[in-house]
């Protein structure tokens, strides 16, 4: 999971749909994910709150046309992959629902 993430980072991510396709993977692999990863499915679940949070403190007019898109498509993947992580491991996530709704 984290070399996908250290993927999705790239500078050309945006080339070939590349971060859409990293962010598709990880989607499914937290969808299929056995149960003894779960704990760790969890854990990365805090990375990507992180990732997100970070992306909600930047002003978005501020930034180019072309800059604004990818930053919405960003926030999007990242809800994306919360979502999956959230159906995947309800229990997990509980702890972290204030932040989440925050």
């Amino acid at each position: 999971l984290q070399a996908l993430v250290v993927c999705a980072s790239r500078v050309d991510g945006e080339e070939c749909n590349l971060r859409l396709q990293v962010y598709g993977t990880i989607c499914e692999l937290v969808n299929f994910s056995a149960q003894d990863t779960l704990p760790i499915v969890g854990e990365f679940s805090n990375a990507i709150l992180g990732k997100l949070e970070s992306t909600l403190t930047v002003e978005p007019t501020k930034l180019s046309t072309d800059d604004r898109r990818i930053h919405t498509d960003l926030q999007s993947h990242l809800c994306s992959v919360l979502q999956a992580v959230i159906r995947r491991v309800k229990d997990a996530v509980a702890d972290m629902a204030d932040r989440l709704m925050s």
